[in-house]
């Protein structure tokens, strides 16, 4: 006897995670009914007695299509070629559902430009778009894809302030300078930023301060290609990237991000304390054991999260193991098991 999905999903008040055993034509509407259920629970909690009974009724409804798109889009262009499992998680993050479903293709989803009413998945990736205001996206892994979407339940908000479509506040991006040296330097007090050139000089790495001029995010290298698509949907602007890696402990990739960027919670990842230093090796330098993936070239310019994926790929860092089915979810924020699924 087979389980399209867990009894109990992996739950928390905010958010829960489905790991079908099996994932087939049964599962779509299983999940889709049991995804309506939950969200509905999880809006009345958060609304209270604004949440207006019709209002939910027909949001609900509209999730449920979006849902039942992404999940059979898995099925038919992941699942049937042979590329499982499926992941898929919702949470609520503030008036936002976030829906993730994550599959083994790296194929990502393509629009229809036939009829939409065409398209394979039912009613289309148009109908998606259409239904999040264009607040839908996907990032590469390196043993998959990620597909998200954000779905606006302000509306049921008593003073209906913010509409389907309302992109969420993101940081400002870092300040430019003359060359990406130049642009580290400029996290250090006035009048010390000739410090890292000396040390940089005498064969050293320079502490970058982190907290003023931007933060950085820590994980281990295994989780960095998720750790890409993860802070993407929750809105982490990322810059420029490093890689550690010591002889006497696994390699870590450290992205710099905007100040302003919030605390994530996923698997082994932990943003650096501001007030601490960053060793860094001067752009373009490598010293064997610090290397920039990405190194800051002074423009400041965020960093394209697709050309974070193809230099990660590019360092052929650990293969990917899909993680322990075992998550933790505050808001839309993961926390990804490090154990990896016996094969």
């Amino acid at each position: 006897m087979t389980t399209p999905i867990p009894t109990n999903p992996s739950s928390t008040d905010n958010g829960w995670a489905y790991f079908p055993a099996e994932f087939t034509d049964q599962t779509v509407p299983l999940l889709r009914t049991d995804i309506g259920s939950r969200c509905g629970r999880s809006l009345r909690s958060r609304f209270g007695p604004a949440a207006d009974e019709k209002t939910l009724a027909g949001l609900l409804e509209d999730f449920e299509v979006i849902a039942s798109e992404l999940l059979t889009n898995a099925l038919r262009h992941a699942v049937a070629k042979g590329f499982g499992p499926v992941e898929v998680v919702v949470a609520l993050e503030s008036d936002d559902l976030l829906l993730l479903v994550h599959d083994g293709s790296g194929q990502g989803p393509l629009l229809d430009t036939t009829d939409p009413g065409q398209h394979a998945g039912g009613l289309g990736l148009h109908l998606v778009r259409s239904l999040t205001g264009d607040r839908w996206g996907w990032s590469p892994t390196s043993c998959g894809k990620l597909v998200w979407v954000r779905f606006s339940c302000s509306a049921l908000a008593a003073d209906g302030a913010q509409h389907h479509g309302d992109a969420a506040p993101r940081p400002a991006s870092l300040a430019p300078a003359h060359d990406g040296a130049h642009w580290l330097a400029q996290a250090l007090p006035e009048g010390e930023r000739d410090r890292p050139f000396t040390q940089w000089g005498s064969g050293a790495l320079a502490g970058i301060p982190l907290g003023a001029a931007f933060r950085a995010v820590v994980v281990p290298a295994g989780h960095a290609q998720r750790a890409i698509s993860h802070l993407t949907v929750a809105g982490v602007p990322l810059g420029p990237a490093l890689l550690h890696n010591p002889v006497d402990a696994p390699p870590t990739v450290t992205f710099l991000v905007p100040v302003g960027s919030r605390d994530i919670v996923y698997a082994d990842l932990s943003f650096a304390p501001d007030g601490t230093c960053l060793p860094c090796p001067r752009p373009g330098a490598d010293d064997g054991e610090h290397r920039w993936i990405v190194a800051p070239d002074g423009s400041g310019e965020l960093t394209d999260p697709q050309v974070l994926h193809q230099a990660l790929a590019a360092t052929n860092g650990p293969a990917c193991h899909l993680p322990h089915p075992t998550r933790q979810l505050t808001g839309l924020d993961l926390a990804l098991d490090s154990e990896a699924t016996a094969s």
